[in-house]
């Protein structure tokens, strides 16, 4: 059976992906996203999280947030639950987790030890 791209990501893969070609958008593709590159190529140097999602329905009161250089990116872990990146003005040194109430309040920002500069992206729609 042929392993489906998004498995290739498994670190445990038979046939890790290495590189890859993707439209880049700015916005949300399916929701009037504009095309910014074509056919761009990607090269996979570190794959810093892999797990499947779990389909139950569940419920958590608290996000954690991964650092990805000067960026904070939220595991998803909850159905429902939301995709949310927030921009630092340095990079933060390790996980956070925070009530879901955001990263916008003073207890969040304490935590992240690098100053908020602001959501990135935050969508809701996909995970259901």
């Amino acid at each position: 059976m042929k392993e489906g791209i998004m498995s290739r990501l498994d670190p445990a893969s038979a046939s890790p992906l290495r590189s890859f070609g993707a439209d880049v958008f700015s916005g949300h593709f399916e929701r009037e996203g504009k095309r910014m590159h074509a056919a761009a190529q990607f090269v996979v140097e570190q794959v810093i999280l892999y797990r499947r999602l779990d389909p139950a329905v569940r419920s958590r009161l608290e996000a954690r947030y991964l650092p990805v250089g000067r960026f904070l990116v939220k595991e998803i872990d909850s159905r429902p639950d939301f995709d949310h990146i927030v921009a630092l003005s340095a990079p933060a040194p390790s996980p956070i987790t925070i009530r879901k109430s955001g990263l916008d309040n003073p207890e969040a920002q304490r935590k992240t030890i690098a100053p908020v500069r602001g959501s990135i992206y935050f969508e809701t729609g996909d995970l259901r």
